[in-house]
């Protein structure tokens, strides 16, 4: 977005690792975003990490994330996710205990065959996100990794399909969403409320308080629908407690429903 800072991509992208050094291209009569950055983490799991966000809606744009090195010649387009090799052979692997740490999903996984690249998202509490990406190395191990789909990994069944197909679940119906608004949420229990955006619009009411249930119990939701009944992309949730909203927050940027989940207060 034109209104992006440096400031505010250092902290979005600081879920993804580490970063060192963000370089915002600004337009030198507006000071505004031209649209450009270069972001740089101190290791390569941050910069795994990031290229999975690329097509992610991003302030109501389409983010492109590549390496700066693979910027195709010509202008054109790198072919695949992040222009990366070997993402016809990545699984995209969700509904993950959040006690698993990158070992337990290694083992698991190595039984199908060779991994090339495995990138296991985590909270600041070191907690797992509860979803993966796994590449193979070859087309029998994605197979048999797929072939998975459902099968448990401690005590949870595990929900696995290619990478790429939950994004282009909710690709249709790209209607344009609506800002954060004031005063939606009223009485006791307003400071304890949340703003979700980047919803999917099959989302409803249940399913979105079936995904904040560990966080405690929900005072009251508002999720605008349009006409046919869809949601418009966002919602406001408030909680009882200020544990439950803390909760919730620390729930920004999880995969959810095929899109990264944005909750802000």
């Amino acid at each position: 977005p034109w209104s992006i800072s440096a400031e505010k991509l250092e902290e979005d992208f600081s879920e993804c690792g580490k970063v060192t050094d963000v370089n915002l291209l600004t337009n030198r009569e507006t000071g505004l975003s031209r649209g450009i950055a270069f972001v740089s983490f101190a290791d390569e799991a941050g910069v795994r990490a990031a290229l999975k966000y690329d097509g992610d809606d991003y302030g109501g744009r389409t983010l492109k994330v590549t390496r700066a090195e693979d910027k195709p010649a010509g202008g054109g387009k790198a072919s695949g996710k992040g222009g990366r090799p070997g993402s016809e052979l990545e699984i995209f692997v969700r509904n993950i205990n959040s006690h698993t740490e990158e070992p337990d999903l290694r083992v698991y996984f190595e039984k199908c065959g060779d991994i090339a690249e495995l990138c296991l998202p985590t909270r600041a509490s070191g907690k797992c996100k509860g979803f993966a990406w796994v590449t193979f190395e070859t087309q029998a191990g994605f197979d048999k990794a797929v072939a998975l789909n459902g099968q448990e990994l401690l005590g949870f069944k595990l929900e696995i399909e290619k990478a790429g197909q939950h994004r282009l679940a909710g690709a249709s119906g790209n209607a344009k969403g609506k800002g954060k608004g004031k005063g939606k949420g009223k009485g006791k229990f307003a400071e304890f409320e949340v703003f979700c955006q980047n919803l999917a619009y099959e989302v409803t009411e249940d399913v979105l308080r079936k995904h904040f249930k560990d966080c405690g119990e929900i005072e009251k939701m508002h999720m605008p629908s349009k006409v046919a009944g869809k949601c418009m992309g966002f919602a406001w949730v408030t909680f009882r407690t200020k544990e439950g909203m803390k909760c919730a927050l620390d729930k920004h940027l999880e995969e959810f429903e095929g899109r990264r989940l944005k909750v802000e207060k």
